[in-house]
């Protein structure tokens, strides 16, 4: 479930405004250089962004650490954001969407960290009138959250088993496929290896008529290739 956070324009009950203190967290990550260059503009550079006609903004794609916390306010339920900064402090940038906060109410863990992206203000895109990339500023920060509730949680990991489980099954019936197979080639090789039927069933029709007419190599080709085939046979049993 992908939202924005609402209120991130308005003051906090201190007076400062959220869009401040947002700039002041990022600048904490900044000044400890949690940072890379690299990473601003979600990694593109001005090339990316002139060859597929996006606009990115300076910190999409970093992921921010936040929390989530259960308040009230006019009365009514509601959850607040709150944005950590570098020293773990923790400041308050504004709420989820109204129409969200039971959806995930009984999932919020008010001790979890959860990521967020910044979204909004420098952003690059291509311009075609100047024909080059340019920074252009919202002057607005906006906070997305990618949040996976309790149920969706539990609908992950079910498929996950699931998937899991079918693979495993697929293991098994591959293994004794394999080992059916390996089977019927031994016994081909027992009875008629040495005149290469267990070469022929394979469809090594070349080597098929080298045993046919020297008598499976003199018959060592033969005892080696049954000794080959019970060592396959009990490798696949050990695994």
């Amino acid at each position: 479930m992908e939202f924005k956070v609402k209120g991130t324009s308005y003051d906090n009950d201190d007076g400062k405004n959220r869009q401040k203190v947002i700039q002041e967290v990022i600048n904490t990550y900044i000044d400890n250089e949690q940072i890379d260059k690299d990473e601003l503009y979600d990694g593109n550079t001005n090339k990316d962004i002139e060859e597929y006609g996006f606009s990115v903004s300076i910190y999409e794609g970093i992921d921010f650490p936040a929390k989530l916390k259960k308040s009230k306010f006019n009365n009514e339920d509601c959850i607040e954001v709150y944005l950590i900064d570098y020293y773990k402090k923790e400041n308050k940038i504004g709420y989820i969407p109204k129409e969200l906060v039971h959806i995930v109410w009984d999932s919020v863990n008010e001790n979890e960290e959860i990521p967020v992206e910044i979204v909004g203000g420098k952003y690059k895109e291509y311009d075609i009138l100047e024909d080059k990339v340019v920074i252009n500023d919202t002057e607005l920060y906006g906070v997305r959250i990618n949040y996976i509730t309790d149920e969706e949680k539990a609908e992950r990991e079910r498929v996950e088993k699931e998937t899991k489980q079918r693979q495993v099954e697929l293991e098994k019936e591959n293994k004794v496929k394999q080992k059916k197979d390996i089977i019927i080639e031994l016994i081909i090789c027992i009875l008629l290896g040495v005149i290469g039927g267990h070469k022929f069933y394979k469809g090594n029709i070349k080597m098929g008529v080298l045993y046919l007419f020297t008598g499976g190599l003199l018959g060592i080709g033969w005892i080696i290739d049954i000794i080959k085939l019970i060592n396959n046979l009990i490798k696949i049993e050990a695994l």
